[in-house]
This record gives C-alpha cells, sequence and structure tokens, in this order.
C-alpha cells in the first residue's frame, strides 16, 4: 500500500516537472545573472565551480542583493516584533489576565526567532521571491537548537495550488 502512494506521489511531481518546463529554463536563465548561487535549475554545476564567471553587467546581481536587503530591512526592522498574538475575540483580549499571558506568549515567541536563524533564511526566501516570483522556506523545531529555517532553492521543488489559486502541495526534491 505504502508502495503505491510513492508511485502516486512520485507520478504526481513528473506531471507537475514537465508542467514547469517552461519557468524552469527561464529561472535558469534568470539565475545565471541575477541569483548565481541558486543557478542549478536545468544545469548541473561541478563542485566547486566558479558560479557567475560568465556574468559581463552585474547590475542583475546587485539589484537582486539591494532589493532583498532593502525588502528584509523594511519587513523586519530590527528590535520590532515580528507580530503581537491576540485571541479572535476583541473582548477576551482585554481581561488583563489574558492580556498579560498574551503580552508574554509574544515576547517568547519574538525572542525565539530573533536568536534562530530567521533573518538569514529569510534573507535568501526574499532575493528569491524577487528574483523568480516565488520562494519557499520551511521551518522546524530542533531539540537542542530551537526554531531552525531552511529556504529551499527554486531549483529542488515544485508547488501545486488549489482551486483558490493557494499553495497548498509543496513537492521538494533531495538528492540520494
Amino acid at each position: 500500500m505504502a508502495d503505491d502512494r510513492a508511485v502516486e506521489f512520485l507520478a504526481i511531481y513528473d506531471k507537475e516537472f514537465q508542467r514547469d518546463a517552461n519557468f524552469r529554463s527561464i529561472y535558469q536563465e534568470v539565475a545565471d545573472v541575477m541569483f548565481p548561487r541558486e543557478s542549478e535549475i536545468t544545469t548541473e554545476r561541478a563542485k566547486g565551480e566558479i558560479l557567475g564567471r560568465h556574468i559581463i553587467d552585474p547590475t542583475g546581481l546587485t539589484a537582486s542583493i539591494d532589493m532583498a536587503a532593502g525588502l528584509s530591512i523594511n519587513l523586519f526592522p530590527p528590535g520590532d516584533k515580528f507580530y503581537n498574538v491576540l485571541m479572535e475575540d476583541d473582548e477576551v483580549n482585554e481581561i488583563p489576565e489574558v492580556k498579560k499571558k498574551l503580552a508574554q506568549i509574544t515576547e517568547i515567541s519574538h525572542e525565539k526567532r530573533t536568536n534562530s536563524n530567521f533573518m538569514l533564511q529569510a534573507n535568501e526566501t526574499i532575493r528569491s521571491l524577487g528574483t523568480f516570483g516565488t520562494g519557499n522556506m520551511f521551518s522546524e523545531w530542533k531539540a537542542g537548537v530551537g526554531l531552525n529555517y531552511k529556504d529551499y532553492d527554486i531549483g529542488m521543488y515544485t508547488f501545486l495550488e488549489n482551486e483558490q489559486g493557494i499553495v497548498d502541495t509543496m513537492m521538494i526534491e533531495f538528492r540520494f
């Protein structure tokens, strides 16, 4: 039974990978001049190969870096909270004990995210979003580490959208 499900998932992935072929070739061309670190979309590079060697005009490269830095500092100003935790019912938010607990939860979650690798990975995802129009960041809780984030390169994944146009399935290819 598990084998049938794996075969089904692989068939879906192969179908979506083929549907993305045009995008992937465009992504490759864009990555070659704007984001060389992510330039293994349709091209496989040798280990240790110098990336971006063929870039004649670095305008696209520097523009993608500057754009990501500018968005990052505006989306996540240093010292500001990422969010405030609130209850859906506004009346509950005004109960003093609830208000105090929600403020503590906000503070703890902000501290955990600040002490994680979030900003490093968010900058990569923001750069990918500006360069390719999409990005993919995974989050997890690791024992002994805490919050951990991972930005996936555009060449590693494909995704499916539901009937409302919302991404509801992400398929990531890992080398074995």
